[in-house]
C-alpha cells in the first residue's frame, strides 16, 4: 500500500512541476512600457496576461503562457526581418541572428553611412532586440545585443554592445 501511494505522490509531483512548465514571467521596465500605465499598455499590445506584478524596482512582471510569449516572440522576429529597408539611403541590409543578440548591419559605404541620419537606425534595432530578449525571459545584464556595421562585402568598421556601451 505505502508503495502505490509513492508512486502516485511522485506522478503528482511530476505532472505539477510540468503544469508550471506552461507558464513564462518576462520582466521590463516601466521605460519600456513607454510611459503608458500597465493597463494601458496591456490594452495596447492585446497582451494575455494571466499576472502581473508591478514591481518595486521599477519593473513589471508579465506571467504569460508559453504558448502566448512564442507567438509574440515569432511575429517579432518576422516584424525584425519584414523591414522596410528603402527608406535609408546607405543601408543594404540587416540580419540578425534567431535570438536577436547579434544584429549585422552591411551599408553601401561606412562614409555614406556616417554623414546620413541612417544611423538613427541603430537606436531602434537596439531597442527591438533587447525587448525580444526581455520577452525570451533574459532580465538585467544577459540582455545585450552586439550590433556591428560593415560595408556591404568588407569587414566591420563599427560594433557596439547594446545597451551597454549607450552609458559610455
Amino acid at each position: 500500500m505505502k508503495k502505490q501511494w509513492s508512486i502516485v505522490i511522485l506522478l503528482l509531483v511530476f505532472v505539477l512541476s510540468a503544469c508550471s512548465q506552461q507558464t513564462v514571467n518576462v520582466t521590463l521596465t516601466k521605460e519600456t512600457l513607454g510611459g503608458e500605465s500597465v493597463d494601458e499598455w496591456l490594452a495596447a499590445e492585446e497582451m494575455k496576461a494571466e499576472s502581473v506584478v508591478d514591481n518595486e524596482d521599477g519593473t513589471v512582471t508579465f506571467e504569460l503562457k508559453k504558448e502566448d510569449q512564442q507567438q509574440i516572440l515569432k511575429e517579432m522576429h518576422e516584424n525584425f526581418k519584414a523591414m522596410d529597408l528603402s527608406e535609408f539611403a546607405s543601408i543594404e541590409t540587416i540580419g540578425v541572428n534567431q535570438e536577436m543578440t547579434n544584429v549585422v548591419v552591411e551599408v553601401s559605404s561606412e562614409e555614406n553611412f556616417i554623414n546620413s541620419l541612417d544611423s538613427f537606425v541603430i537606436l531602434g534595432l537596439g531597442i527591438t532586440t533587447t525587448m525580444y530578449q526581455a520577452f525570451d525571459g533574459k532580465t538585467g545584464n544577459d540582455i545585450s545585443t552586439k550590433i556591428q556595421l560593415k560595408e556591404q562585402g568588407g569587414d566591420v568598421f563599427n560594433e557596439m554592445n547594446f545597451p551597454q556601451d549607450l552609458a559610455e
